[in-house]
């Protein structure tokens, strides 16, 4: 039994009321983004209109959970959750073991002042700080990047797991959270023809995402590992502050950018 508080002929009253068991299946991921997607400085006509909306969005995907949960599929978002999260913590130790192991090449010849006990590295620092011509310099900052030997092996059989658990983040979103968007575009858009409302329905941001993700750990297998450095960049998705910080620059842009034109007139 749970209860809410409600202000009603300027009284508060207290309604008791019973959770029904299919709540559970709901996940604090989506619970949480109901909450965030209602307009906080909006009338109370604009809330109740938003919170109607989410609840909704809510009921379509508790359905879609029981329909899942006949097939024995209710633990996929739970799977997901600690998928993304060891992808990200390989991403962290492929890109150290390159800001480890790299090195340069210059016109086809490996830069040979490794000395024993240094690593490539170390030894690039070193070569850098050290007195010369900023000529020589330059020339050897723009010149191709290596990885040594006993590096590149570990580093493409990581990338190559991690394209494999992309590819299964994927499917998984596909599974859970695709129906639900489509369903969400039908039942909002009231399309002609529903090919429409699943175009749509794909272009929803974390599997856009994530078939990226998967995309560029290709380019790093077969092109160049420096790719995956911008796999680090799912930071932004699986960390909320982080999030919510790239929002409180991206909503306000277009003032940010007024100001800016301000400034460099005066």
């Amino acid at each position: 039994i749970f209860r809410v508080e409600v202000v009603w002929n300027q009284q508060p009253q207290i309604v008791y009321f019973y959770l029904p068991d299919f709540i559970n299946d709901i996940s604090a991921e989506s619970k949480a983004k109901a909450i965030e997607n209602i307009q906080d400085f909006a009338s109370r006509e604009l809330k109740l209109s938003d919170f109607v909306k989410q609840v909704k969005a809510l009921f379509r995907e508790s359905n879609h959970q029981q329909f899942l949960k006949r097939y024995g599929l209710s633990s996929l978002w739970t799977v997901k959750y600690y998928l993304t999260r060891f992808m990200f913590a390989n991403a962290v130790v492929m890109n150290a073991l390159i800001l480890v192991y790299y090195g340069t090449e210059y016109h086809g010849k490996t830069y040979t002042g490794l000395k024993e006990g240094q690593s490539y590295s170390e030894s690039h620092r070193r070569y850098l700080a050290s007195s010369g011509s900023t000529a020589s310099k330059s020339a050897y900052l723009h010149t191709n990047v290596y990885i040594a030997d006993e590096a590149t092996t570990i580093i493409s059989s990581l990338n190559s797991l991690q394209i494999v658990l992309g590819v299964v983040t994927v499917v998984i979103l596909g599974i859970v959270q695709l129906p639900v968007n489509y369903m969400a575009e039908v039942q909002s858009r009231q399309f002609t023809h529903r090919y429409y409302a699943l175009f749509y329905a794909l272009l929803d941001p974390l599997p856009v995402w994530y078939s990226c993700y998967v995309a560029v750990a290709f380019l790093a297998l077969f092109v160049n590992p420096l790719f995956l450095s911008a796999l680090l960049l799912d930071w932004i998705v699986l960390d909320d502050t982080t999030r919510d910080l790239l929002k409180a620059i991206h909503y306000p842009a277009r003032q940010l950018l007024a100001t800016f034109g301000i400034i460099l007139i005066t």
